[in-house]
């Protein structure tokens, strides 16, 4: 009797301990824990062809003498995605698609072109199409290449090598666009 009535108390004081454990470590951090600084390409097969892919992505536009420098790949999966950062990803899209610089380019992934075009309808949107800038990835490419999963991520890329890539959540989206479209 006395060990059903101590053992959720005792449950729950480990379970706050671990979580104040937790937060105690990642409250100080300088390191946004959404983003991972990924290893050279060579040290792994899979890393080396991350680049390639995101270049496939973008209809291969990016010049050659340009893929020396630093280029920002934002990706934004319309299917299966947390519907909060989609949104706010694409409405920021739309409020800055005017000024993308020439480094910068968005593809919008969904499992299909009809499914794309669909979606603009129905949120009673125009395709937000710039050309070279945004790409439509009609056949979750994105997704096959393992580069998204359920969230817009960002891939930053310098001399032909992905040097981080952040995927955002609730909690980071607005700092991840606003670094992304540079305010």
């Amino acid at each position: 009797m006395l060990l059903k009535k101590v053992f959720p108390v005792v449950f729950i004081l480990a379970f706050l301990s671990a979580c104040n454990e937790q937060s105690s470590k990642t409250e100080y951090a300088d390191v946004d824990v959404s983003s991972e600084q990924v290893p050279e390409p060579g040290q792994n097969d899979i890393d080396s062809q991350a680049f390639e892919k995101l270049i496939n992505l973008t209809d291969s536009i990016a010049k050659t003498e340009q893929l020396s420098d630093s280029l920002s790949f934002l990706i934004i999966p319309l299917d299966a995605v947390c519907p909060h950062c989609r949104d706010k990803a694409l409405k920021a899209l739309m409020k800055h698609r005017d000024k993308i610089t020439k480094e910068h380019y968005v593809i919008i992934s969904a499992s299909s072109y009809k499914g794309i075009n669909s979606f603009f309808a129905e949120k009673n949107m125009g395709t937000p199409e710039v050309k070279d800038k945004v790409f439509l990835d009609g056949d979750s490419e994105a997704f096959k290449s393992n580069l998204i999963f359920m969230h817009p991520t960002v891939y930053y890329t310098h001399n032909k090598k992905i040097i981080k890539k952040i995927v955002s959540y609730p909690t980071n989206i607005d700092k991840v666009l606003e670094e992304f479209f540079g305010g």
